[in-house]
């Protein structure tokens, strides 16, 4: 059985938020991003803004 309790302090921690309007189009995407993936929504949005970056600075 795993041990309950506070989670360990991230390296980075997020302390930033924003809010974000969306067509249902793009939230639907969104959704399916993230029920065939696992992973959150808030998860595949950081991932897309890290692959836009990296493509920008030509990673």
């Amino acid at each position: 059985m795993a041990k309950m309790g506070r989670p360990l302090k991230s390296s980075e921690p997020r302390s930033k938020s924003m809010g974000y309007r969306m067509t249902q189009t793009e939230f639907d995407m969104l959704e399916y991003c993230s029920k065939t993936t696992g992973k959150s929504k808030s998860e595949i949005l950081s991932e897309g803004v890290q692959k836009i970056y990296d493509e920008l600075k030509g990673k």
